[in-house]
């Protein structure tokens, strides 16, 4: 009789005819003993899961009869077969496989050994069951391996499998652990939309082609130290739910990790990228170690976001580097980092500490519109070493910290830097440092006055003035003597005339502060004057114009004759006003009053005149 059991396509039962005698019987249905669920019964009563060895020998010995009798060349076509509990095809190679295999919708509900058998075409077990451990430990793959919508009960092992041709878990799920360590894949691999529930492990594995894992869902760790991808690699949409371990790795072909999400910690330390490499848009919800990684090619973190620990200590950056518009919620770790290409931090958001100390950039480095909500720290480890700026641009950035002040400190910056527009809510420390005479700090905002941060205003007023760039000189001069008029320390006569000449003349960095005080003075001692002098009219309290003009010329008087009204030759002759013409001890001594003020105001216009002008 035929056994039931139809292929796909309507295709009937590719064992052929078999006596009565060994067919089982199962719902009123009659099934090869290959075909028949293990819930079928034999003519005893027997069901196939409660063979004995004797049974599953004599499956063994009728499936050796039937692959004995395939013509040359045909494949070796096991769909569908349901395999006694547990099965080796390692210790008894009694199926020739190496003209291709057929498992598809096979179902093993035991151990399934394959332990160095070789499968010398392409083979498929898509669909497959495999219930309990699944070995496949050195098997060697010559053709392509399918193990689409395949699903794994138990473990898995893959241990230093050889596939030669492409391979495809599509589909996948693995329910225990899958071991792919040493694992070596000659072809293009698929590994799209598995499903891995536990710990998975590619150790030590080899993709020679492209290496696809999209919307792959890792269930515990899934660890790839030491994995070498040469070809394209792409993580799209793939679930790190688990720890992502990729230590000593090495991506000489390039890879590209999109809309990942990482929701724990991720390691990449010592691994190699010796193509582009692209994290944009990767959410680290754990920390991310990419401690003395090599970036060979150029390397993309825009948008990334990092909720943990970032840390790229000892990395090296060989190509052009993006982390635009990245987010830091943690510390970001780049000590004695070393960046040979444009690095591109603009727009980056540190909310944690930001330590780029010792840190070389070879070429240029963007770090316009940065907010560095933490301390940032880009200060070199001895002065003048250990790290330096070839061109850097922190312009519109904001150094929000408002207990820690932003670290430049022994760093030499060998190109222009640009700081326009920047934030200080702390005064920036440059101490030891080496700026570039194109520094520039134009409309740059220096919210700190407190007296601790005399000493860095001090160092960025001896850098601008060897570098003869007045104005800075000027700025950070006056932040200084602001600052140190808040010391406890500071006598008040000091505290005092230190105010004064920044009330007046900005600490002679304004010229147009001290015109506007003197039209103020003259303006005052004018009113002065006319109503504490000059006597009123009778009527309606309105002053004539001739005494309005006598008044003002009296004023102008003290500024181009400066005591004139002390002096023993003082001619009043010339005004018509009898207070003016003899003016009594009170009048001259206020008058005296206005020409020291005079004298003053029209001093610090000079100095801030030639200040601004000066030529060294």
């Amino acid at each position: 009789m035929p056994c039931s059991y139809e292929r796909e396509g309507g295709a009937p039962c590719q064992f052929g005819m078999l006596p009565d005698g060994i067919l089982l019987n199962m719902g009123g249905r009659q099934f090869c003993l290959f075909h028949a669920p293990l819930g079928a019964t034999d003519r005893t009563g027997v069901t196939k899961k409660d063979w004995t060895s004797v049974r599953t020998g004599e499956f063994s010995r009728e499936m050796v009869r039937w692959s004995q009798k395939l013509a040359s060349g045909a494949i070796t076509d096991l769909t569908g077969v349901t395999f006694p509990a547990d099965f080796s095809f390692h210790a008894v190679p009694f199926v020739p496989f190496e003209r291709g295999a057929r498992f598809d919708r096979a179902v093993f509900p035991g151990k399934v050994d394959f332990r160095d058998v070789r499968f010398g075409n392409d083979t498929s077990f898509d669909g497959v069951e495999f219930v309990g451990e699944a070995l496949f430990d050195r098997a060697t793959f010559s053709g392509s391996a399918l193990f689409g919508s395949a699903t794994f009960l138990g473990d898995a092992s893959f241990h230093e499998t050889n596939f030669s041709g492409e391979v495809r878990f599509d589909g996948a799920m693995f329910s225990a652990d899958a071991n792919f360590q040493k694992a070596r894949f000659g072809s293009n691999a698929w590994f799209d939309a598995v499903k891995f529930t536990k710990n998975v492990y590619f150790d030590g594995a080899t993709f020679h082609r492209l290496a696809k894992f999209d919307a792959t869902k890792f269930g515990a760790d899934a660890s790839f130290q030491g994995a070498t991808f040469h070809g394209e690699t792409r993580f799209f949409r793939t679930e790190f739910p688990g720890g992502a371990q990729f230590n000593d790795a090495k991506f000489p072909g390039g890879v590209r990790f999109y809309k990942i999400a990482f929701s724990s910690d991720a390691r990449f330390d010592k691994a190699k990228f010796d193509g582009d490499t692209r994290f944009d848009g990767v959410s680290f919800d754990g920390d991310a170690q990419f401690h003395k990684a090599r970036f060979a090619g150029s390397a993309s973190f825009e948008r990334a976001v990092f909720a943990g620990t970032a840390n790229f200590e000892g990395a090296n950056f060989s190509g052009n580097t993006f982390f635009h518009e990245a987010a830091f919620l943690g510390d970001a770790i780049f000590p004695s980092a070393t960046f040979c290409g444009i690095a591109s931090i603009s727009k980056a958001r540190f909310s944690g500490e930001a330590r780029f100390d010792a840190v070389t950039f070879t070429e240029f480095a963007f770090f316009e519109g940065a907010t560095f909500a933490g301390p940032a720290i880009f200060s070199g480890r001895v002065p003048g070493n250990a790290g330096s700026f070839s061109g850097v641009n922190f312009s519109g950035c904001d150094f929000a910290n408002d207990e820690h002040a932003p670290d430049f400190s022994n760093r030499v910056f060998k190109v222009a830097a640009d700081f326009s527009g920047a934030r200080f809510v702390r005064a920036p420390l440059f101490h030891g440092s080496k700026l570039h005479q194109g520094t520039n700090f134009q409309g740059a905002r220096f919210l700190d006055r407190s007296g601790a941060a005399a000493p860095a205003y001090r160092t960025l007023k001896l850098a601008m003035e060897e570098m003869r760039a007045r104005d800075e000189q000027g700025l950070f001069n006056a932040l200084e003597q602001e600052c140190r008029r808040r010391l406890p320390d500071t006598p008040l006569s000091l505290k005092v005339l230190s105010w004064i000449h920044d009330k007046t003349s900005g600490y002679g960095r304004s010229v147009s502060r001290p015109i506007g005080w003197l039209a103020g003075v003259i303006v005052a001692f004018f009113h002065l004057y006319l109503f504490g002098f000059v006597p009123w009219p009778s009527r309606n309290f309105e002053f004539e114009p001739a005494t309005l003009c006598e008044t003002l010329r009296f004023t102008l008087v003290q500024l181009v004759q400066p005591f004139a009204a002390f002096g023993t030759k003082y001619d009043g002759a010339g005004f018509a006003i009898e207070v003016f013409r003899h003016p009594s001890l009170l009048l001259a001594s206020i008058a005296a009053v206005q020409s020291v003020l005079g004298i003053a105001l029209v001093a610090l216009f000079l100095f801030a005149l030639r200040w601004r002008f000066r030529r060294d």
